[in-house]
C-alpha cells in the first residue's frame, strides 16, 4: 500500500471494503426481488432481517478497512 516502484503479486485483502459492500447489498436486492414474486409474511421477514444483516456486513468491511490502514500508516478514523 505504501509507495513503491513494486507490483503487488499474489492476493492481498486491501480494497476489498468498496466490492464487499456492494456485492452484499446487490445479492440481498436481487434475492429480495425474487422472494416477492410470490409474497408472504415469511419472505418479507427474510428480506428484512437481509437488510439488517447487509447493514452488519458493510459495517464489518469498513472496519477492516480501517484495520488494515491503521496496521499500514498508523492513522485512526473517529467514527
Amino acid at each position: 500500500m505504501q509507495e513503491s516502484k513494486l507490483l503487488l503479486a499474489g492476493a492481498s485483502n486491501y480494497g476489498l471494503a468498496d466490492p464487499g459492500q456492494n456485492t452484499s447489498l446487490s445479492l440481498s436486492q436481487i434475492t429480495t426481488c425474487l422472494l416477492t414474486v410470490y409474497p408472504s409474511y415469511e419472505r418479507l421477514m427474510v428480506g428484512k432481517v437481509m437488510s439488517l444483516l447487509v447493514d452488519e456486513i458493510c459495517h464489518a468491511f469498513v472496519d477492516v478497512q480501517k484495520n488494515i490502514e491503521y496496521e499500514e500508516f498508523g492513522v485512526e478514523y473517529e467514527d
